[in-house]
């Protein structure tokens, strides 16, 4: 579960400006019973409408069903489903084994009754009168129906249930052999259906002697229908147990979720005002909680965090390009404003020119690296197989000429190796182009120094993963600017110009599924290329 946090924010509501009691409290967390505290009637009646438009567009459809229907709906699907055939796989078994024992009950009577009639012959032939107690559940009672004939379809004996004196022609056809013994259905010998059975007896003589025994039919059938209600009952008993464990854990997942919901709704309006902190009071997750739901409150708390990082960097990307963009160009004007305010020279005039012209340039690059970082954030990447020892090669022949004209010094050895990596051709290009050009520009270096690795490390989230990495050392000036500030527009030293070129090749790198690293020491700059190793 979540727990309700107190907290003195302001937040702004999407209801009606009514003023909560002062036994109302009001709540940053989740919880029930947490009133949001109301700011006042003329900020509230400035965002209302902004603030219910945003939450009409958050609420769910009615039309969508809601977490604890869906789990109802699914577990009884299912657990209906199983049971259904677990009752009717237990009912068959039942079914078949009451018939099988109960015509083993039966023989087992008729031998019986055969063996004793045998052995004391001298007194007659004769039969019990007695009850059977058929082999169910419940071990209902049932008449025995038993009777003795010969090989001429005579009855001998026969309980008094039985009133044939004769037994069908067909049962005295067959040969008859001692020991002989089946199970049938008949309704001969009584009114009423009989399951019966008989075994073959002989007499002295060699004649034989047939012994039946039966029960009623339909109290065999309905001692399977009594077991079957039993067994739907006990289902349907299961059933609901299992429904209610899953209406309580829904509810309690449903409860959970739906608090977790209205605490990003509260925070919608004001997450960039949040701080950690903050955040961490606001989804706190109780111990008993499941892990499930404990694991998305910190993927929410996670994704506000990076959103509140993007808004900063994009809102000081915004300001950053304003100023950088205002600078040339306050220039530029102040620069034609007073050379117009008098009659100059014509060398003046070139000066003034020049200058001006010098502050053109200026706005002119500043705009091609806006326009390449924002075609960076769009740019489509073509990942493929590539030789990165060919594009490094490449890339330096570019640069040959200038890097010879700056007085740098160049020590490459691809070495024997093959090294393939996964990238876009283009990007990596961007990228080592960009990192050379540096060095040209600001790093006042007298050598620099390329060599490729092969190693297996973590890269990014992933675990460890076979790469290939480019180390790029110059014996420059180095970087003077903050190493966690690289990668941010405009935040580079004056001598790297507006620190847009380390911004893009970061995001060409990672959108490659490589990153770019810097390594903090004395001396020069040192740069790590990581990419992916392919085979």
């Amino acid at each position: 579960m979540f727990m309700c946090a107190t907290c003195a924010t302001n937040s702004t509501p999407t209801t009606s400006p009514t003023t909560p009691s002062r036994s109302s409290r009001p709540c940053a967390g989740v919880g029930i019973g947490c009133v949001p505290r109301m700011n006042s009637p003329n900020k509230m009646n400035s965002t209302s409408s902004r603030s219910t438009t945003m939450s009409d567009s958050r609420r769910p459809s009615a039309d969508r069903p809601s977490m604890q229907r869906v789990v109802m709906v699914t577990v009884t699907w299912i657990t209906g489903l199983a049971i259904l055939l677990f009752a009717a796989g237990l009912l068959y078994t039942f079914h078949v084994q009451i018939h099988q024992q109960t015509g083993q009950l039966l023989l087992q009577i008729a031998r019986t009754e055969a063996d004793g009639v045998i052995s004391e012959l001298e007194h007659g032939v004769h039969v019990h009168d007695m009850s059977v107690t058929l082999p169910t559940l419940r071990g209902e009672i049932a008449d025995k129906y038993a009777l003795a004939f010969d090989a001429d379809c005579r009855v001998l004996a026969a309980t008094d249930n039985i009133t044939v004196q004769r037994v069908p022609r067909s049962w005295c056809t067959d040969k008859l052999k001692l020991g002989d013994q089946r199970l049938f259905h008949t309704d001969a010998l009584a009114e009423p259906r009989l399951r019966a059975a008989w075994f073959v007896a002989r007499r002295p003589d060699g004649s034989p002697l047939v012994f039946v025994a039966g029960v009623h039919d339909e109290m065999v059938h309905a001692s399977v229908y009594r077991t079957a209600w039993v067994v739907v009952l006990l289902a349907l008993v299961l059933l609901g147990v299992v429904l209610l464990a899953a209406w309580l854990v829904s509810r309690r997942l449903s409860t959970d979720l739906g608090a977790l919901s209205a605490t990003c709704e509260q925070i919608t309006e004001r997450a960039a005002d949040l701080d950690d902190a903050e955040l961490e009071r606001q989804l706190a997750v109780a111990d008993s909680a499941p892990s499930e739901l404990a694991a998305l409150a910190a993927t929410v708390r996670d994704l506000v965090r990076r959103l509140n990082r993007m808004v900063q960097v994009q809102n000081r990307f915004i300001a950053e390009a304003a100023h950088e963009l205002r600078t040339p160009l306050t220039a530029l004007q102040g620069e034609l404003e007073l050379t117009l305010r008098r009659e100059r020279s014509p060398e003046e005039y070139r000066e003034a020119l020049e200058r001006a012209l010098a502050d053109a340039r200026r706005l002119s690059g500043l705009y091609d690296g806006l326009l390449r970082a924002a075609r960076t954030q769009s740019e489509e990447i073509i990942s493929a197989r590539i030789a990165l020892d060919a594009a490094v090669a490449d890339s330096l022949e570019r640069f040959a000429g200038r890097l010879a004209e700056a007085g740098v010094r160049v020590e490459f050895d691809p070495g024997d190796a093959r090294w393939a990596v996964r990238g876009d051709k283009v990007a990596c290009a961007r990228v080592l182009d960009n990192l050379f050009s540096n060095v040209v520009r600001h790093s006042s270096a007298s050598t620099l120094s390329v060599r490729l690795e092969s190693v297996r490390e973590p890269l990014g989230t992933s675990g460890p993963v076979d790469q290939v990495v480019v180390h790029i050392e110059d014996d420059g000036d180095g970087i003077d600017a903050d190493p966690s500030e690289l990668f941010v527009p405009f935040a580079a030293d004056s001598r790297a110009g507006h620190g847009l070129g380390l911004f893009i090749t970061e995001k060409l790198m990672r959108k490659q599924g490589g990153a770019l690293e810097y390594v903090a020491g004395p001396g020069g700059a040192h740069w790590l290329l990581r990419f992916r190793a392919v085979d």
